[in-house]
């Protein structure tokens, strides 16, 4: 049965109940106002196109955009309603937990992390990527079948890169044949390029189990039965929240 008035006999169609209401909100001229209460959305572009590199958003204790990483960023009105905030990389929805950004681990499966109280938002630290079973993968043309040792990320604010490990020389003996624990390796990454040491030197590594930094990746080099020549390879992964060039980031 319709549920309006003289409605019990009416066919199925589009019906209007038109009530009035008596009393309201008056102002002094004894005219009425026509109030919509409910929530609001906002919008707000945090970053429109990143310098990347790191130079983006602010450091670590918010304090201030000198020192900044490109992971920390803050939202201009703050606090916001927990569970209702949504963060935009590029135009796409991005992972996240709520909590207060004190330095804690973030969960591998998010990409962020809010604190709905004061804004801040932290992208995910740098991280190596499995590569099937290892955080480097050996190219399939190389003719020595050594491997890296104690691969190590040590930069939390790390680029998002791929790192190639090629080998730039081998010493040889009197027959030409390469000889073991002599390859030199040269580090290069898409984003950051050859990195120098100190002294202004590239930073190289050998194949002799010699552990070596270039202040982002620590890790050995071994030959293995067959010794390394010019042109072998390593690929290693970097998965990182630091804004890349161009990136934009936005939040709802």
């Amino acid at each position: 049965m319709a549920n309006f008035p003289n409605g019990g006999s009416a066919v199925p169609s589009v019906y209007t109940d038109i009530s009035t209401v008596s009393s309201g909100v008056s102002l002094a001229s004894n005219g009425r106002i026509a109030t919509l209460l409910g929530e609001g959305a906002r919008r707000e572009t945090l970053i429109s196109t990143a310098l990347g590199k790191g130079a983006d958003g602010w450091n670590d204790s918010f304090t201030s955009s000198a020192g900044a990483v490109g992971r920390f960023f803050k939202l201009t009105y703050f606090p916001v309603i927990s569970n209702r905030t949504s963060l935009y990389k590029n135009g796409i929805l991005l992972s996240g937990i709520e909590g207060v950004i004190d330095g804690s681990t973030i969960n591998s499966n998010f990409d962020y992390k809010i604190d709905p109280a004061t804004g801040e938002i932290e992208l995910i630290p740098a991280s190596l990527v499995d590569q099937g079973g290892a955080y480097y993968s050996a190219s399939s043309a190389n003719t020595g079948d050594g491997y890296l040792s104690a691969l190590t990320l040590l930069d939390s604010n790390a680029l998002n890169e791929t790192w190639s490990i090629r080998c730039s020389s081998v010493n040889r003996n009197g027959l030409g044949q390469p000889i073991s624990g002599t390859a030199k390796f040269i580090a290069v990454g898409s984003v950051s390029g050859v990195l120098l040491d100190g002294y202004g030197q590239v930073i190289s590594w050998q194949s002799n189990g010699t552990v070596t930094s270039n202040t982002v990746l620590s890790f050995a080099i071994f030959d293995g039965a067959t010794v390394f020549t010019e042109g072998d390879k390593f690929t290693v992964q970097v998965k990182s929240g630091v804004l890349s060039t161009g990136n934009s980031l936005s939040a709802t």
